[in-house]
């Protein structure tokens, strides 16, 4: 088993510095924002507030059907330390609007737009990228069958998925964190090249 490693007490999954990963909703379609199972989006608490304050901005995106489930459901489910979107259906999360057969998030669609200053809940921005916030802190890595593309991709031209998720990870834990994340995986990677190691596999 790899060696687990931690920056500033967070807790490394050994799969993420030599992952190579780019996401390509064109060929994905925005999967991770439609996850069957009726659970959506993780929220931090903080993210209550900002969901509350961008809805009246991005509910111009979302479709009838997505309104009422807000109306009788509410935007978020769970209780504190334990949030997260609501569902539509049991699949999508309540804030996808729809571009044809693509899935993308209303809040980042506005954000883009210059609409608001909030992009979207933190796990999503990290996606693949999941923390898990136990007795000690992790991030790690979160393989879906539809991402298959994103590692054929990030495989052919090269993209780290530390590179792919800096944004978020700077983001989650600040630039310093993320210059010693980044300078440990590319160590990692070089050692791993002199030593001829198997890159993962699915």
């Amino acid at each position: 088993m790899a060696q687990v490693t931690e920056i500033q007490d967070i807790a490394i999954d050994p799969v993420i510095p030599g992952l190579r990963f780019r996401c390509n909703v064109d060929r994905c379609k925005g999967a991770c924002c439609t996850i069957p199972g009726g659970r959506g989006a993780p929220l931090l608490d903080s993210e209550v507030a900002e969901i509350q304050g961008a809805f009246p901005a991005v509910r111009k995106y979302l479709d009838e059907h997505h309104l009422q489930v807000i109306e009788e459901r509410g935007m978020f489910e769970g209780e504190a330390g334990n949030l997260v979107t609501t569902c539509v259906d049991n699949e999508a999360c309540v804030f996808v609007t729809y571009e044809g057969d693509i899935a993308r998030c209303s809040f980042e669609k506005a954000f883009l737009a210059g609409e608001i200053g909030w992009r979207k809940p933190l796990s999503c921005h990290l996606f693949p990228i999941r923390i898990d916030r136990g007795l000690q802190e992790q991030i790690r890595f979160e393989y879906l069958d539809h991402c298959s593309h994103a590692l054929d991709e990030g495989a052919a031209v090269d993209m780290l998925l530390s590179d792919f998720a800096g944004d978020a990870l700077i983001r989650a834990y600040g630039e310093e964190w993320y210059r010693r994340f980044r300078e440990y995986c590319r160590s990692l990677l070089e050692s791993d090249a002199s030593r001829g190691t198997v890159p993962w596999q699915p």
